[in-house]
């Protein structure tokens, strides 16, 4: 192979190795937050709490991993209550604009949450009362993590150009060689504040596969070795393994909530499941407000916020028209009633929620930021 082929095959190479760091990104919650939020004002609780029972396991012998192929029993490390920090999940979700406005109750204990996230139906209707009185339409339940076992999924299809990479100019340590996965997975639901009653199914997230290139995946013996041995065929440092899919895995596990919250089907079943929906689109200087509902509405309540989330003194009048307006414009169809109206913002309106009360009692509502 001539001078010219060789730097061709180590840019082919370097580029792989770039492009696969560069796919990590478009986890960043940063892309996430592009995409439209869950149209709610949402208190988070619970938190991402292990069950006692899991707290104390002790590893499998050196026997049984080898004859199952898996590297650890259990992917965080033991007597840690909480693996992923709740401050971590909640700047996730604010970073990458989850809805409309993340609400963190205060005064939350970390045993309040603990019990909570550990099905404690006591523990349950004092969040809702207190995300009630925060004015959140939902309630996101983290309701722990399970944890389990970091397995070798083997060599991926990479081996090639890890092999070319190590003859050609002795990178191909670089090259993410070896997938392995994490079996841990966290459970979460959505609780309408107003009634108490979980919406759609239980969210469950999963790290998902970790791709590790000899550098990350081996020790120093491990990288000597492979001046004489392709990468690929190296052996692995379990401990270094272990807690480099340990980290990636709560990274992962955080935004794949993140990313379930932003996906447009949950949105549609939310609202499929629901006996009544409130709808808010912004347009220009106005939100226009759509209602759908099995029974007709007998009132309408706007609350608007400024930039920072505090409630805004109202124009009483102009809620009153809004009122007036919306009530009026009932129609009823085959199996349900439809309502429209349009609500004046005023300046410095940056948030609106709008809540709407049916016949039988029963609420609906809905937020919206006027501004990105």
């Amino acid at each position: 192979m001539n001078s010219r082929s060789m730097r061709c095959a180590v840019l082919l190479v370097m580029t792989f190795v770039v492009t696969s760091c560069t796919n990590t990104s478009a986890r960043d919650a940063n892309r996430l937050a592009q995409l439209p939020p869950l149209p709610f004002r949402l208190a988070v609780v619970g938190g991402a709490f292990l069950p006692p029972d899991e707290r104390d396991q002790t590893p499998d012998s050196a026997s049984d991993i080898e004859s199952v192929a898996r590297l650890s029993i259990r992917t965080f490390g033991p007597e840690v209550a909480e693996p992923i920090p709740f401050d971590r999940v909640v700047e996730m979700l604010v970073r990458g604009r989850a809805a409309t406005r993340v609400v963190r109750l205060s005064d939350r204990t970390d045993e309040e949450r603990q019990r909570l996230a550990l099905g404690d139906a006591a523990a349950l209707e004092l969040a809702r009362r207190a995300s009630a009185e925060a004015e959140a339409d939902l309630m996101l339940v983290i309701e722990g993590l399970r944890d389990g076992p970091v397995q070798s999924l083997g060599v991926t299809g990479q081996w090639p150009i890890t092999t070319v990479a190590w003859l050609l100019a002795g990178i191909g340590l670089f090259v993410p060689d070896h997938r392995f996965e994490s079996k841990a997975k966290l459970r979460a639901s959505l609780v309408d504040v107003a009634t108490g009653r979980a919406l759609s199914a239980r969210l469950i997230v999963v790290p998902g596969t970790l791709d590790l290139s000899l550098v990350d995946r081996s020790d120093f013996v491990g990288i000597l070795t492979s001046i004489l041995v392709p990468p690929s065929l190296v052996g692995n440092d379990v401990e270094k393994v272990v807690r480099a899919v340990r980290d990636d895995g709560a990274d992962r596990i955080v935004l794949g909530l993140l990313a379930k919250l932003k996906d447009p089907e949950l949105l549609d079943a939310l609202r499929t499941d629901a006996p009544m929906t409130v709808e808010a689109r912004l347009d220009e200087s106005f939100v226009e407000v759509a209602v759908r509902g099995e029974q007709e509405i007998q009132d309408v309540f706007v609350r608007t916020y400024d930039s920072v989330g505090l409630p805004r003194d109202e124009d009483v009048e102009a809620l009153r028209r809004f009122r007036q307006s919306l009530l009026e414009s009932g129609e009823r169809g085959e199996h349900d009633v439809r309502y429209r109206a349009r609500f004046r913002l005023r300046g410095g309106d940056d948030e609106v929620r709008i809540v709407v009360q049916d016949l039988a009692g029963q609420r609906a509502s809905t937020s919206l930021r006027t501004r990105n």
